[in-house]
Parts: C-alpha cells; structure tokens; sequence
C-alpha cells in the first residue's frame, strides 16, 4: 500500500484558473526568435512533486545557440511549474515480470495527480530503487530505441547555497533532444533521487499522459560509483514556488549551452532486460488511431464523456465531420488534429524537417477545420452520426470555439504557423486556436470545469488576436488576473476573462 499523501507547503499558491503567457518575439542579443520564459509551464504545471518530483517535459531548441528572454542558448520552450503531492517514503513487493498496474495497481491513482515527470519509488525486500517516467509516448520509443537515456547533474546557485537540479534527456535528436526537468529540495523525495543515482541497477517503468504502462526494463547505471563519492556533500533548499522557479529557469539555460564535457559528466542509464511486453508497437505505425481517443479522454475531465464525441460522421454525405466534438448545452468546440508516426525514422528525422511537418500539419488541419465550421454554419442545425446514434448539432446559444491541434509546436515557428489558424475568425467569425499536445494535456489537466475551460480558450484567443501569435500558456500563482509577460521588462499586460 501507498503511504499517505502529505500537503506541500506550497500547494495552497497553485491554481488553475489563472494563466501566463510567454510571446515570441525578437531577441536583440541574437536576431533570432526567442520565447520570453514566463512563470508558465512548470510554476504552473509540470511535477514539481513533494519537492523534487517536479519535471518539466519539454524540447530543448537550441542548437544555434540562440537566446531567449532570459538569456537561454537556444530553442527553449517556455515550461510550466506544477507541485504535486506524492507519497513519502514508499516500500512495496514487486515482481520485476509483471507491470507495475498488475502488481500495484494503486500506483495509478497517485500517477493521476501528477501531470509528468519522474518519480523515485522503493520496492520492499531488497530495497531495489524503481523510477516511473510519466512522459509522452515519444520519450518512451526514444528511451527504446536509443537503449536508454541521460542524467545530467546541474549546478544551480539560489542564494549563497550551491545546490542541483536533475535534467533527464531523450536523444531522439543530439543538440536538441526531449528533456525533463527535475528541481531537487530539501525532502524526502530527493533522498529517493540520490539512491536512484547511487544504485548499479534499478528499474524502470515508463506511463503516457493518461497512465497507461508502455515500457518496463531493468537499468544499469555504470557511473553509479562516481555519483556515491560526492552525493553526501550536496545540499538542497527549502522547497518553494521561487525556488522551484530558478531551478527550473537555470537547468533550461545550463543545457541549452551545454558543452562536450557536460555530456560526458552525464549519467548513462542502458536499458538492459524488458520486463515485459511492450504496448509501445501497437501506437507507432497508426498514431491516429490513438491520438484521436486520447484527446477526446483528456476532454472528459472538464466536460464529462457524455459531452464527447470522437470522429463523430456527417449524415448527408458519410464523410467524417471533425475529429473530436464537443458539445453541451453551453458550449460547441470543433477538433482536427494531427500527429506523426512514432516509427524510428519519424523520431530521429533532422529537426528542421520536423519544423516543416508541424507547419504544414497546421495549415491542413486548419483548412479541415474551416470546412467543418462553414458545414455548421450552412443551417439552422446539422447532423451527425455518433457510435451509431443520428443527433442534431446547432450552434444556438452556445459560445463555439475551434481547437488546431498538432503533435509538437515549435515557439520560433509560433510566428509562422499563427496566421493559418487567426485568420479562421475573420473568414468563419468563429474563433480558433492552435496548440500542441503537451499545451493541450495541461490545458486539460488544470482547467477541469466547463465554465474554467472556456474561459482560458476566450484568454488565449484574446491574447493571440492582440499580439497576431499565439502564445504558450502557463499557470501560477493565484492572482485573479491573467498576466502576458512581455519582452525587453515593457509593462505587463492584464487580460481579463471574456464573459
């Protein structure tokens, strides 16, 4: 059994209806387009667990060394800060051939509150260190396929205290891999960390967005020994939002400008035996197949399943209306997504080519979401068929909203893959909007009510249509405003709910 769960101190700062968003703009050390970091995408959601499970899930963009608002080399996305409550010390029995949802189901319930990241467990008998990685089926195909991943150490100053912070990458591509984020504070948690990192061997279990076991193997980590001859000298601070904040800020700077010798500090953890059969094969050659239901199953945590229709089918001509739709007797929103294959070739293709999938994977689903809406607003209603039942769709009464959704959105692209989706409003007067699959599982993740989720899209779009980009939105701390953080310390920007 789980231990109980303990309150963070912090926790009481978190909340999810109020947001931050991070602009693009131009960086005048680099010429380039840069992303302002704002308190978003980890002080908002992302694991920051008892203290030290926080992680943020992100791609590092930064092979030209580019910089953004914070002076980061590269690419960085903006992340978003979540704490979360995990258990303390946790001791169960485990049979390393079974999953860990057979042999601990309860396991799940505490992966339900937590959005992502890395979390340190401790099996009972041996003591045997466990390390469960709530990620994106990417990350997980690339841990497969590259046979494992890297821990990198980071040196972090907060105050006059020289402390770390834990970042693990992804190599699905070398200068700009798939990373997660991990501040380490002063608690128990982190004592969980620093005896991963001092075992030879452990084990782990990797979980997609919606807790679904993908991959389990038994790791070796052969610099363990060089990690136990310094780990008792290491100190850690107090676990709080502005401490978790830095952490978070200072790992994205160190790795964007990482040299030859930090990767070789690195910790390289091999995947050596599966522990089981993978569910990984069945989501690769067909992400549609998945992509689809997944995004209709995060929509029933603030609209209910009775409210969601996947692939619901238009009854004059058979052809597929959109591919998620959601309405209640308040709300329509209109869904075309896109994802990529998760094969090798697709995971490692250069990033560039990646760039030039995602733009393109929004102008498609733009233009399907544009017939949609006019089919919607040819007549007084429409219908459709869903699982086999004709049901009457009309836009009467209802705040109407589109959603673009691709796999991953590129912040220097922001500028470039915006006007597409913008323009939808003046053609459909119906407004929509673009985001990525991780923006979209936290969007989710926070916003769990109806009225809350409406609300942040009139947010985002108001943002979007002021500035003509859409931008990355984050959530803080309980202000009851929604702040735009600007570039170059211009004023910050309230935008209030519409409605």
């Amino acid at each position: 059994m789980l231990a109980a769960k303990v309150k963070h101190p912090v926790q009481h700062l978190m909340a999810g209806g109020e947001i931050g968003f991070d602009l693009p703009f131009q960086c005048p050390q680099a010429g380039a387009q840069g992303a302002l970091v704002r308190e978003q995408h980890y002080p908002d959601r992302q694991p920051l667990g008892l203290a030290s499970s926080m992680g943020v899930e992100q791609r590092r963009k930064g092979g030209q060394k580019r910089y953004n608002g914070i002076g980061q080399a590269g690419h960085g996305e903006p992340f978003v800060m979540i704490w979360f409550i995990l258990p303390a010390c946790i001791l169960f029995p485990i049979s390393t051939s079974m999953k860990l949802t057979i042999t601990n189901p309860e396991v799940v319930d505490t992966l339900a509150d937590l959005l992502g990241g890395l979390w340190p467990i401790r099996r009972g008998g041996d003591s045997r260190m466990i390390l469960v990685v709530k990620a994106s089926r990417e990350m997980a195909q690339t841990a497969k396929l590259r046979g494992g991943f890297r821990f990198y150490l980071v040196p972090v100053h907060i105050g006059d205290v020289a402390t770390y912070g834990l970042l693990t990458a992804f190599f699905d591509d070398y200068d700009e891999p798939l990373v997660i984020r991990t501040p380490l504070f002063n608690e128990e948690i982190t004592q969980d960390f620093l005896s991963l990192l001092s075992s030879d061997s452990f084990y782990v279990h990797f979980f997609d967005e919606h807790d679904r076991e993908l991959l389990g193997f038994r790791a070796e980590n052969p610099d363990a020994h060089r990690f136990r001859t310094f780990s008792n000298t290491m100190r850690f601070v107090s676990p709080t939002l502005a401490h978790g904040r830095q952490v978070l800020d200072d790992l994205q700077v160190w790795f964007s400008a990482r040299s030859p010798t930090d990767d070789d500090a690195a910790f390289t953890i091999h995947l050596r035996e599966q522990l089981f059969s993978d569910s990984l094969a069945e989501h690769i050659a067909n992400p549609g197949d998945f992509n689809e239901p997944d995004i209709a199953m995060a929509l029933h945590r603030p609209f209910g399943g009775a409210h969601v229709f996947k692939n619901p089918i238009r009854a004059d001509n058979g052809r597929e209306f959109v591919d998620v739709l959601v309405a209640t007797t308040e709300t329509l929103l209109l869904i075309q997504a896109k994802d990529s294959p998760y094969t090798e070739s697709a995971l490692t293709r250069k990033i560039d080519r990646k760039r030039a999938t995602a733009a393109k994977h929004v102008r498609n689903a733009a233009a399907q979401w544009k017939g949609s809406i006019n089919h919607l607003r040819s007549g007084q209603s429409i219908e459709i068929i869903t699982e086999g039942k004709h049901r009457q769709v009309s836009m009467s009464g209802r705040d109407i909203f589109g959603l673009v959704i691709v796999k991953e959105l590129f912040d220097p692209d922001r500028p470039v893959c915006s006007p597409p989706v913008l323009t939808l409003y003046g053609e459909t007067d119906t407004p929509c909007l673009l985001l990525d699959h991780t923006e979209f599982q936290e969007l989710t993740f926070f916003q769990t009510s109806e009225e809350s989720f409406v609300g942040a899209l009139g947010e985002i779009f108001s943002v979007a249509s002021a500035h003509g980009v859409f931008p990355r939105s984050r959530f803080g701390l309980r202000t009851g405003k929604s702040v735009v953080y600007q570039p170059r310390g211009t004023k910050n920007t309230l935008v209030h709910r519409q409605g």
